[in-house]
């Protein structure tokens, strides 16, 4: 197997500190997964902009993306989901990914920011 130069690596700490990533507040993270719940610009903007309360947009985010999971049954790296924001459906992915320090964080993005 021969050897790649590695150009560059962009970690996913620095996608959070580039504010990339957002991270969700540890006690709404908890309320429906084990792991810390990242949301990427374009989710944080559909809840921002949403005519709902901002919060409550993302726990409908969080709560379309629960029971999906529960439905799939399997475990999976990569789920896609859908959820209604102001009557129309937005189509969500999510993803586990692990941070610096080797700990998974569960990822939820719009499919163009994958």
């Amino acid at each position: 197997m021969s050897e790649c130069e590695v150009i560059s690596v962009y970690a996913l700490d620095d996608a959070v500190r580039d504010g990339i990533y957002n991270p969700v507040s540890e006690l709404l993270s908890k309320q429906y997964f084990k792991w810390p719940v990242l949301i990427t610009t374009g989710v944080d903007e559909i809840c921002k902009n949403s005519e709902g309360d901002y919060n409550g947009v993302l726990h409908d985010i969080l709560t379309m993306l629960y029971f999906k999971i529960k439905s799939v049954g399997q475990d999976d790296n990569f789920i896609s989901f859908d959820v209604v924001v102001d009557g129309k459906t937005i189509t969500l992915w999510a993803t586990i990914q692990v941070d610096d320090n080797g700990q998974p964080n569960l990822t939820i993005m719009l499919p163009d920011e994958y």
